[in-house]
């Protein structure tokens, strides 16, 4: 199997990318300020776990992965999220947010400089903002939407 599709899928996580720490920052305050407690938010760091750690660990939930990966065209945004990681970008996730505080949120990631922000839902993929920038030479292609 690719390593793409061994890419856990990261259920009720919404993502973002910081280019630099000081956005992180702001990411992680925009967080808590739309009701994220401290433990519903993370920073992945190149050195620390990736979106691997987002994800929970099971038989049930590694046959959803794969059927997420050949259904969504969204999966292969996690492909991205790790590049960006391994980058040295950080990326910031936060778990099990409302409808009106992922809107607030997406809002504010952007306006403090966060970008490729999506919502992983159980059902549904909600993208928020694209990728800003020079697109990662480490991503194949077809990551790329």
């Amino acid at each position: 199997m690719s390593v793409a599709l061994r890419l856990p899928y990261p259920t009720n996580w919404m993502l973002g990318v910081a280019d630099r720490a000081s956005i992180a920052a702001a990411g992680v305050d925009s967080a808590r300020a739309v009701g994220a407690s401290k433990s519903q938010v993370r920073e992945l760091h190149v050195e620390g776990a990736g979106i691997a750690s987002l994800a929970h660990v099971g038989r049930l939930e590694a046959l959803l992965n794969v059927l997420r990966h050949l259904n969504t065209d969204q999966a292969a945004d996690l492909v991205v999220y790790e590049a960006a990681r391994r980058d040295g970008r950080i990326v910031v996730a936060v778990h099990n947010l409302g409808s009106t505080a992922r809107q607030n949120l997406a809002a504010a990631w952007r306006d403090a400089g966060l970008h490729f922000v999506a919502h992983y839902g159980r059902i549904a993929t909600e993208d928020w903002d694209g990728w800003r920038g020079e697109p990662l030479a480490s991503v194949p292609s077809w990551a790329w939407r």
